[in-house]
């Protein structure tokens, strides 16, 4: 019963350690040992986990994402300008809560020595699904102008995105709120019928 416990535990703490380790010197620039080192472990407790960097890396994003995305769709439920503040949010909330992941995925793009076979594409539409949801009921009912939702869509996570973007190449933060309202009014600005 305790090495469930403990196990958990440890899976965390190697994603925690990773995740602060490859933004910080990159894929190449981390080795298995730097991780489970950071972690307070062993190699053999990394490796029962993840069968390879790699496999840890992609783990670690696709964990994220997956999480973003979980919370996302729970806008879809809500009424259209509840979604569209529940989405921006979130989105908004995630950048500033997991800043490494985003530093990693930036490096990724870049393609700095990381690895490039993440499919970014792939994550980027899944987080673009519940955004033209909530999108497509405000058109639907008459509370947003009948935009093209794709546009729309890829326009609010640019919006968001840069702000994020911009701190990990220059090292300044931005406030969230600050960029959560900010991005409220001027997006709401275009889009709600008059």
């Amino acid at each position: 019963m305790t090495e469930r416990l403990i196990k958990p535990q440890a899976r965390d703490r190697i994603l925690g350690a990773a995740e602060l380790l490859f933004a910080d010197n990159g894929f190449a620039g981390t080795s298995v040992h730097d991780i489970a080192e950071a972690a307070g472990t062993n190699r053999a407790l990394l490796f029962y986990y993840f069968k390879s960097k790699q496999q840890l890396f992609d783990s670690l994003i696709e964990e994220a994402h997956q999480a973003l995305v979980e919370r996302l769709r729970e806008s879809g439920a809500m009424e259209p300008l509840d979604g569209l503040r529940h989405v921006v949010h979130t989105l908004v909330r995630f950048y500033a809560e997991r800043p490494h992941v985003c530093r990693m995925i930036m490096k990724s793009m870049l393609g700095a020595g990381e690895p490039s076979a993440l499919p970014l594409a792939d994550y980027q539409d899944r987080i673009l699904d519940p955004v033209r949801a909530v999108l497509d009921g405000g058109i639907q009912q008459g509370r947003f102008r009948p935009l093209d939702r794709d546009y729309l869509a890829l326009s609010l996570l640019g919006m968001i995105n840069i702000f994020f973007r911009r701190q990990v190449l220059t090292g300044g933060a931005y406030d969230p709120e600050a960029v959560e309202r900010h991005t409220l009014d001027l997006f709401l600005r275009g889009l709600e019928q008059p």
